[in-house]
């Protein structure tokens, strides 16, 4: 579920450490120190682009969106926009109670487990805002006992999530699992808080942690069983069977004159396309520019420029 953009964005709180850590213990020890964590790191890169390189396809190509979404892909403005870290998106619409909302608002609400969206948008509610709150005692503790380290530490961290929620925000397509990586950093925080008010002699301080914990796993309760139960898509009203029983109703005549308002291949795989249904179909129309059209055209199994019968 993540993208290969994670790993990129990986690259500036290394660079904090590694510079870091020069400062501090040298360049000779940074170096035998970070060589097994770099060369583990490098196995599944390497497998990939091996695997990438025996399939005949270029080693630096570890996605194909340009090609399921060419008008995407085709500019850069058109892949990141401003107007879609700040303005409602409608096309790829996440909402609340109808509201739709900018990429933007949808990484604020995801990273401090704020209500609204859908059950599955959530690693939880509300707790994710303390974990984010809780950083700041644990850098003030942590700058009193390991001040260099935390001088280079802190910083990274913030960085990239701060990154995180810069270029998903920016990015045509909102999803919530682009932000899983900073919510696991947001639960280690909380998880550290929660510990180290509980190993503080203060009575006060171990009560605090212990209702936090207490809280959190309330939240987590709740969380899943909103989950669970949230429903099922409506299939009646779903996109792809809608315009299909539409499409069926005009005739012969009018589909001949139109493209195909659904992709062909999704509707057989709903059960749509049957033998019966396209015995009873003379005219399809033109083959719409989706996905798996594009890909059979690829494949050489539709001529670019033939009108293909979905039935045959």
């Amino acid at each position: 579920s993540m993208r290969s953009i994670v790993a990129v964005l990986m690259l500036l709180p290394i660079a904090f450490f590694l510079i870091g850590g020069v400062r501090r213990i040298g360049v000779r020890a940074v170096f035998l120190r970070g060589l097994p964590w770099a060369l583990g790191a490098l196995i599944f890169p390497a497998a990939t682009v091996l695997i990438l390189a025996r399939s005949g396809w270029p080693v630096w190509q570890w996605s194909g969106y340009g090609f399921w979404m060419p008008n995407r892909f085709d500019h850069l403005s058109s892949t990141f926009n401003f107007q879609y870290a700040f303005q409602p998106d409608l096309t790829f619409r996440q909402e609340v109670v109808g509201r739709p909302l900018s990429h933007l608002e949808l990484a604020l609400r995801v990273l401090a487990g704020i209500p609204g969206l859908r059950p599955h948008h959530y690693l939880g509610y509300i707790w994710p805002l303390a974990g984010w709150l809780a950083a700041i005692p644990l850098y003030r503790i942590a700058r009193r006992r390991y001040p260099s380290f935390t001088a280079w530490t802190a910083p990274a961290l913030l960085l990239w999530t701060l990154a995180h929620v810069a270029v998903f925000s920016l990015y045509f397509y909102p999803s919530s699992r682009f932000y899983l990586a900073p919510l696991a950093l947001c639960l280690v925080l909380l998880a550290t808080f929660c510990g180290v008010a509980l190993s503080r002699p203060d009575r006060r301080m171990r009560l605090a942690g212990a209702a936090v914990v207490v809280v959190v796993g309330l939240l987590a309760a709740q969380g899943i069983a909103e989950l669970r139960r949230e429903g099922l898509p409506n299939l009646d009203t779903e996109r792809t069977r809608a315009r299909f029983n539409r499409w069926l109703e005009i005739g012969d005549e009018r589909r001949s004159r139109r493209t195909m308002p659904f992709d062909p291949v999704h509707a057989q795989a709903l059960g749509l396309l049957t033998p019966e249904v396209a015995a009873e179909v003379h005219s399809w129309g033109e083959l719409p520019d989706t996905v798996h059209v594009r890909r059979l055209r690829a494949n050489g199994f539709l001529a670019a420029h033939a009108l293909e019968s979905p039935g045959r």
